[in-house]
C-alpha cells in the first residue's frame, strides 16, 4: 500500500502536495498501515499534512488513539458532506472530534448536488439531470420526496431570506454552512466563472447571518 501510494505521487510529478486525503476507509488495508504509509510520505516531504474523506467518527476516533498511542501525525481535516439536508453526522457524530481534536473539515455538497440553488423550488424541471439521471431522481426523493408539500414551502422561506439578504438562494445556502464555525472550507462546483464569483459573495453574506436568522432557517428546515 505504501510503495502503491508513493508510485502515484510520483508519477504525478509533484514534489509534495499540501494535504492527502484517504478518499474512503479501505477496510482491505490496516488503518494503522494506512497511518504509518502517510507519516512516511510527511517525513519525506511528499506532503505537508493528511486528512480522511467520509470516515465514522468511531474510525476517526480509531485513527487519533492509534496516532497518539504510536507517536504518530493525526489527521487535520475531514471531508464530508453537509448542507441543510445532511446535518447528522456533521453537527452531531463529529461534535466530539471538533472538541477534543480541532479537527477541520473541507466540506462538499453545500448546495446538495444543487437542491437549494433555486433550481428546483418548485419541483423537477423537465430534461435537467434530477429528472433524467437515476441517481439524482433518488436523491431528490431523499431530501425532498417524502415532504414534497413541505418542501416547497421550506424552498419559498428560503427565497424570502435570501431576497431580504439581497441575495441568491445558493448564496444563502453556502453562506449558512460557512457559518458554521467547524466548516474550515467549502468545496462547490460550477459551470463557469460567473458562477465561480456569484458563489464567493457568500463569504459576504454569511457576516449577515445573526442568530435571529440561523433560528428562522433552522424552523424551515425543520432537522436541526
Amino acid at each position: 500500500m505504501r510503495l502503491g501510494v508513493k508510485n502515484s505521487l510520483q508519477r504525478l510529478q509533484l514534489d509534495n502536495v499540501d494535504i492527502l486525503y484517504l478518499h474512503r476507509y479501505d477496510y482491505d488495508v490496516p488503518i494503522l498501515e494506512q497511518i504509518k504509509a502517510i507519516n512516511e510520505f510527511i517525513d519525506q516531504d511528499l506532503t505537508y499534512y493528511w486528512g480522511t474523506s467520509e470516515f465514522t467518527s468511531s474510525q476517526l476516533e480509531e485513527i487519533f488513539y492509534l496516532c497518539d498511542k504510536h507517536g504518530l501525525i493525526p489527521p487535520i481535516a475531514e471531508q464530508c458532506q453537509y448542507n441543510m439536508f445532511s446535518r447528522k453526522i456533521f453537527e452531531v457524530d463529529y461534535a466530539p472530534l471538533f472538541d477534543n481534536y480541532k479537527l477541520g473539515t473541507t466540506i462538499w455538497s453545500p448546495l446538495a448536488g444543487g437542491l437549494l440553488s433555486g433550481k428546483y423550488n418548485d419541483g423537477i424541471p423537465e430534461g435537467s439531470r434530477y429528472a433524467t439521471i437515476p441517481l439524482y431522481k433518488f436523491r431528490y426523493d431523499e431530501c425532498i420526496g417524502w415532504r414534497e408539500d413541505k418542501g416547497i414551502n421550506m424552498f419559498s422561506g428560503l427565497k424570502q431570506i435570501s431576497n431580504e439578504l439581497g441575495c441568491t438562494q445558493a448564496q444563502l445556502a453556502l453562506a449558512w454552512t460557512i457559518k458554521n464555525p467547524d466548516v474550515s472550507t467549502a468545496i462547490f462546483g460550477t459551470n463557469d466563472k460567473r458562477q465561480i464569483a456569484e458563489n464567493i459573495e457568500a463569504v459576504r453574506i454569511a457576516k449577515k447571518l445573526d442568530n435571529v436568522l440561523i433560528e428562522k432557517i433552522d424552523r424551515l428546515l425543520d432537522n436541526r
